[in-house]
């Protein structure tokens, strides 16, 4: 029995733990099972009660979520190529690392979310905030990527999702035109077959 993934194409979440799998090797062991949040599903909410994705159902049915613990379970399934440090600051420096790369994709999810209401219940001061929350962890990342070890690991990772989810769903924020060292990184890491094969998408 394969491990299974509840997902949508378009969640940069999903999309960061299907990088994992893959740098990781582990993508044949697990199953995609297409899950949009709002459609409800009765067999995302046995594998999550909060009814949100990521969700990883393992073999044995024990279930995983979010995506920061299915991210860390996967790499421990296999020895190599390490994504998460195993102690010390480093070890700390890449989880805050990834949490400011899940705090940017959360900002954008919620522009996105608010735009598809009507336009008698979008709230602008909401966009503006998270607007502006998406301006100050683009810079803190910006900051972050020339100390970034050679070696991918989840800082690289939650970074590229991020960002790849931002150019998809808000290309008017046009990060690369204010960010032009981070656009470089982005280019070159763009190119990992990881990055290639899951790109974002609305089917």
């Amino acid at each position: 029995m394969a491990m299974k993934l509840f997902f949508a194409p378009a969640s940069p979440f999903t999309r960061k733990v299907r990088i994992v799998a893959i740098e990781k090797g582990l993508h044949d062991r697990i199953e995609l099972v297409t899950a949009p949040p709002m459609k409800n599903l009765p067999e995302l909410h046995r594998a999550n009660p909060m009814g949100g994705i990521p969700a990883l159902l393992l073999e044995d049915g024990e279930s995983l979520y979010d995506s920061p613990v299915i991210c860390e379970y996967l790499d421990s399934l296999a020895e190599k190529p390490r994504l998460f440090p195993a102690s010390g600051m480093e070890r700390f420096r890449a989880l805050r690392s990834q949490a400011l790369a899940d705090g940017l994709m959360e900002f954008a999810v919620e522009i996105v979310y608010e735009r598809r209401r009507t336009d008698a219940e979008i709230s602008q001061s909401v966009i503006a905030r998270r607007t502006k929350g998406i301006e100050r962890t683009l810079a803190a990342i910006d900051a972050e990527i020339a100390d970034l070890p050679e070696t991918p690991d989840i800082r690289h990772i939650g970074f590229g999702a991020a960002l790849g989810y931002v150019s998809f769903r808000l290309p008017e924020i046009n990060w690369q035109k204010a960010h032009p060292r981070m656009k470089r990184w982005y280019g070159k890491f763009s190119e990992r077959p990881s990055m290639k094969e899951t790109e974002p998408g609305d089917s």
